[in-house]
């Protein structure tokens, strides 16, 4: 394993590999949720994502462009910014954009096992 300075100046790199140590025992005692990282990403690069996904398997791309470009639409109708937005209510808060607008609402699997 090759060692790397974290930062120029040693206070500060010292600081920062104290912070480092001490997440690392904390998510170790169970402090912190290790996939707390993950839910703090943006759901645009999820988007980017899950469209990499698609093309790398036999999809075609017109199926592809189809499913990012609605997924896209939906984000940004329901202003969803990290993964902990997307909520029921939030799904069918009125007048939100496209869907509330239209009186449509996403329809999901559990809508239909409710059904």
């Amino acid at each position: 394993m090759r060692r790397k300075a974290l930062a120029v100046d040693k206070i500060a790199a010292q600081a920062m590999l104290n912070e480092l140590v001490r997440n690392a025992e904390r998510e170790k005692a169970g402090l912190i949720d290790p996939t707390d990282a993950q839910r703090k990403r943006l759901l645009a690069e999820r988007v980017v994502e899950f469209e990499c996904y698609l093309r790398n398997k036999d999809v075609t791309p017109k199926q592809v462009y189809t499913a990012a470009s609605q997924l896209r639409k939906i984000v940004a109708a329901c202003d969803w910014k990290v993964i902990s937005d997307i909520t029921d209510r939030a799904r069918r808060r009125p007048g939100s954009g496209v869907f509330g607008a239209n009186n449509l609402t996403i329809k999901t699997n559990f809508d239909a096992k409710d059904s």
